[in-house]
């Protein structure tokens, strides 16, 4: 998953623009730490925490 992510860097971030939400849902260890890494660096914590304030940055891993 975080290797299509990096692989669509610039639609997401455009995506976020337009309003879209991320919700990132599945396994505890190691996608959910590697899609939050990819995030990272696409996006930047402090859009990612703007978000998450926001709702449109959620998380159910397990």
């Amino acid at each position: 998953m975080q290797d299509l992510l990096r692989a669509a860097a610039i639609p997401l971030q455009q995506w976020v623009e337009l309003g879209a939400a991320i919700y990132v849902c599945g396994s505890l260890r190691g996608m959910a730490d590697g899609v939050t890494a990819v995030l990272n660096a696409v996006l930047g914590e402090e859009q990612l925490n703007d978000l998450a304030s926001q709702g449109r940055y959620r998380w159910d891993v397990y």
